[in-house]
């Protein structure tokens, strides 16, 4: 008797879905330890605009365009190692410390691997404008909810 279409499954459907399981699998691993590798490079960046701002602090307000070189001294410095522009780098350091310092639950969950770089970007983006810290925690843990199931393209509207 010949089996019916759709009637049981075909075993080599059922060793290609395994596999392909598998390789999900593999894959979300390693995208989480990606997203724990850049949360662990932000807070490092984090903490260079902190040690900048404290040392552009101590500079005397009279030293105009110079107050901003420990801050460029510290990009330069973090950009030579990682071999990146330094600009590039005191932007990130910027970016990086709004980010620990604003929003730390966005920051946590990417240390967890549960969102990625893109959906930081999005929450950040839209989150910025919020000046009230009750108003910018509530929209966080409602953007972060929304995160865990859609993509960051998705997520910015």
């Amino acid at each position: 008797m010949k089996p019916i279409p759709g009637d049981a499954p075909d075993m080599d459907v059922v060793g290609v879905d395994a596999v392909a399981a598998g390789l999900a699998a593999e894959y979300a691993a390693a995208v989480a330890a990606i997203a724990a590798a850049e949360a662990q490079a932000m807070s490092v960046l984090a903490r260079a605009q902190a040690v900048g701002l404290e040392r552009v602090a101590e500079i005397p307000r009279s030293a105009g365009r110079e107050a901003e070189l420990p801050l460029r001294a510290l990009a330069a410095e973090l950009g030579a190692c990682a071999r990146q522009p330094d600009r590039s780098v005191q932007r990130r350091m910027n970016d990086a410390h709004t980010l620990v310092n604003r929003f730390a639950a966005t920051w946590d969950a990417l240390a967890a691997g549960v969102v990625s770089v893109g959906h930081v970007r999005a929450i950040v983006e839209h989150g910025v404008k919020l000046t009230d810290p009750e108003v910018r925690a509530a929209f966080e843990t409602e953007a972060l909810e929304r995160a865990a199931s859609t993509t960051p393209g998705r997520l910015g509207p």
